[in-house]
């Protein structure tokens, strides 16, 4: 992000920052990365869980150190989950559905695409059904355990840092 982006950053509330399409093209891949983490993460929860499962002696020592990177798994989701829609963050699911709310937004993403190889002419209705993944996608979010567990992650910050 270049300088003028971080002024103006700076002068506009947390959570009401509306990105450019620029901005929205750059977050993308790190969107998709924390998305990809927090994917992983649960893949290895779930593992560790289901390896407890079919453990025939739910007491042994081993269970005990599994339930530990269970749990240390089960937290990196949380955490990874939350980076993704956290509204307070430059980056987010949020951001972008800001930013797809803006009446240019269509003809923009039509031109981003159409200037990504292979070129090719705008595809208005292309962004507009990509759009529309989009915003299903979102509404999907279950916005009050999203609220819970931004607290959490409020308290795991506040306990980390000493402040509890």
């Amino acid at each position: 992000m270049d300088a003028e982006a971080v002024r103006v950053l700076d002068r506009v509330p947390l959570g009401r920052y509306t990105p450019s399409i620029e901005e929205v093209l750059a977050m993308a891949p790190k969107l998709n990365e924390r998305a990809s983490m927090a994917a992983h993460a649960y893949g290895t929860y779930s593992g560790i869980n289901e390896a407890i499962k079919s453990a025939l002696d739910k007491s042994a020592p081993i269970v005990g150190h599994a339930d530990h990177y269970r749990q240390m798994a089960a937290l990196l989701c949380v955490m990874r989950t939350f980076a993704t829609i956290d509204r307070e963050a430059e980056i987010s699911l949020q951001s972008v559905h800001r930013y797809l709310k803006n009446t240019g937004a269509v003809t923009e993403i039509a031109n981003a695409c159409a200037e990504a190889a292979p070129r090719s002419k705008p595809n208005l209705a292309a962004a507009q059904a990509s759009i529309d993944r989009y915003n299903a996608a979102y509404a999907t979010i279950a916005w009050a355990t999203t609220g819970k567990l931004q607290s959490f992650v409020t308290q795991q910050s506040l306990t980390s840092s000493g402040q509890r």
